[in-house]
């Protein structure tokens, strides 16, 4: 047993006592980190399942490149502002790890050719009114119409 009249040996125990309080802290803080980064790739996931859902994907490589067109449009939608090529690529690897730089150009010229996304400058894009409706069904003028 500590014998406590000492004030050395009292101080000693008080500090060590903070440190392992602060310590478990630093572990909750840590574990919360953690639960908040599982909880947004629940979320992720459970977007991109419903995304997939509405989608007709038929051949093997279309769900890929559906993930990649989602990724795009939801970070052009998000800011709201225009975003770089290199951006947005490391955006979409999140969504699709094996995605090849070369894939990803071409899939953002086949969306500009569709008008999802517009370019504004050299490697720069925004976002179309089509692509806003696909992103967002809920501005899309025939949901506007079956509101009224």
């Amino acid at each position: 047993m500590t014998d406590f009249r000492d004030q050395a040996t009292a101080a000693e125990l008080e500090k060590r006592i903070r440190e392992e309080i602060a310590s478990r802290q630093a572990k909750i803080r840590e574990l919360q980190n953690e639960i908040h980064s599982f909880e947004q790739m629940l979320l992720k996931a459970r977007r991109q399942n419903a995304l997939v859902k509405r989608v007709d994907v038929t051949r093997k490589n279309s769900l890929g490149r559906v993930l990649v067109e989602s990724s795009v449009l939801e970070a052009l939608a998000q800011t709201g502002r225009v975003r770089g090529t290199t951006s947005l690529y490391r955006d979409a690897c999140l969504i699709v790890g094996t995605l090849r730089e070369g894939t990803f150009r071409t899939t953002l010229h086949r969306m500009k050719n569709r008008g999802l996304i517009a370019s504004v400058g050299n490697g720069k894009w925004q976002i179309t009114l089509p692509g806003m409706q696909l992103v967002n069904p809920s501005l899309s003028p025939q949901s506007r119409s079956t509101e009224n």
